[in-house]
């Protein structure tokens, strides 16, 4: 159960999972709530692919057509869901998102183990104050879930911290194909992104979709108190805003952005560059790597920086800190624009920290996050859930514990 396109962390984290271990990803059916560009990249694996529409994401949103969506979805919905299930017959079921019943639902009314992933602390950031309503919610999931797989300790802490037990949560992060994040570094940018860099001095890259919790507005603030340092600063900010339908109103937030842009004149300092297919490539091109996000369950995008070989300044939130292992980033409180400028201009003036930062980061990532030791990890969680095995407290995974 897949409800993601192509550039969401979700799908890529799936996809690096089933392109490890082709066994796994030759008897594998995905399934998605549409069709879209992901479907041939797992066609490709050898994957087979459905689309679904009772897979779509939930929203907490308490708006008349959602109501009614829902209702509809976990109704007759959820009964020509499990009809398509019974066809292909599983071993066991997988919802790639914590913000979906269906999967688990289905998974229990036909005997069939699930194991949900979840990858984000969105439930910790956005509902702390509605807590109790967040632990009821986890604990459906956890009625229908034989097993979780977070993307990383902070959000193994957060799910016990919402009563489900540690024994039914392992440890699985994103993993990294280095050798083919370091080719496609290699590649040229296209010609125009190129000419609108040209002459700058430094060149800021941050990716996340754009939205309140990701912190692009403290990135503003942070590049407007730096601008007199550096006249010539340019940065370019990847990623589209994030779904109409979420909890975040991310038009206005993005509206917000532009107006705040133009009241400080930083018009020619600052692109979107809405998604692009050569993040690696705009990585390497940069001079550091910037990443203000409020709330991170991992931070993909960051790992890949390191692997680019460029310093990373980066907010302290979540997960963040473990992605990059120690002093492998210059981490500053989430929110703090002023610590955040200050941050950047000293990795700009000192060159023996911007090399400290990426020996150690990527050195870090690759003892930890190599795509073949995670994939392992994925595959025998499944194994041994199908097998009804116990498999232990969620250990964080090195190289050494997925050989």
């Amino acid at each position: 159960m897949n409800p993601w396109d192509r550039l969401t962390g979700p799908n890529r984290y799936l996809v690096e999972m089933l392109r490890q271990v082709p066994k796994l990803a030759m008897r594998s059916t995905v399934a998605f709530h549409e069709a879209n560009n992901a479907l041939e990249e797992y066609q490709e694996l050898g994957c087979q692919v459905r689309v679904w529409p009772e897979i779509a994401l939930i929203h907490p949103r308490l708006d008349v057509r959602n109501i009614a969506y829902l209702l509809l979805n976990h109704t007759l919905g959820l009964v020509r869901m499990v009809r398509q299930i019974r066809a292909i017959r599983p071993q066991v079921i997988v919802s790639n998102t914590e913000n979906l019943w269906t999967g688990g639902i289905a998974a229990r009314l036909q005997g069939i183990p699930h194991v949900q992933v979840v990858h984000s602390l969105t439930f910790k950031y956005r509902w702390h104050r509605l807590a109790n309503i967040v632990k009821i919610y986890f604990r459906w999931l956890s009625l229908f879930a034989n097993y979780f797989i977070g993307v990383s300790e902070a959000v193994k802490q957060m799910l016990m911290e919402l009563g489900i037990e540690a024994r039914k949560i392992t440890v699985v992060p994103n993993g990294f194909d280095t050798k083919e994040i370091r080719e496609k570094a290699g590649v040229p940018l296209p010609t125009g992104l190129e000419q609108l860099i040209c002459g700058h001095h430094p060149v800021f890259i941050s990716v996340s979709r754009i939205a309140p919790m990701k912190g692009q507005d403290v990135l503003i603030k942070a590049i407007a108190r730096i601008r007199h340092i550096y006249p010539s600063v340019v940065c370019l900010m990847v990623g589209c805003r994030g779904a109409d339908n979420g909890t975040e109103d991310t038009n206005r937030f993005f509206d917000d952005l532009k107006s705040e842009i133009q009241r400080l004149e930083l018009q020619e300092c600052i692109h979107f560059l809405g998604e692009v297919d050569y993040v690696p490539e705009l990585l390497h091109r940069g001079d550091v790597y910037v990443h203000p996000s409020l709330t991170e369950s991992f931070s993909r995008v960051v790992a890949e920086a390191l692997i680019c070989g460029k310093p990373v300044v980066s907010s302290d939130a979540g997960g963040i800190p473990e992605t990059v292992g120690h002093h492998g980033a210059l981490l500053v409180p989430a929110g703090d624009a002023e610590a955040l400028s200050q941050a950047l201009i000293r990795v700009l003036n000192e060159e023996p920290l911007r090399g400290e930062i990426v020996s150690r980061g990527q050195a870090y990532v690759e003892e930890n996050y190599q795509a073949s030791f995670t994939a392992r990890k994925f595959s025998h969680v499944l194994s041994a859930v199908v097998e009804n095995k116990v498999i232990g407290h969620g250990k964080r995974i090195t190289s050494q514990t997925a050989s």
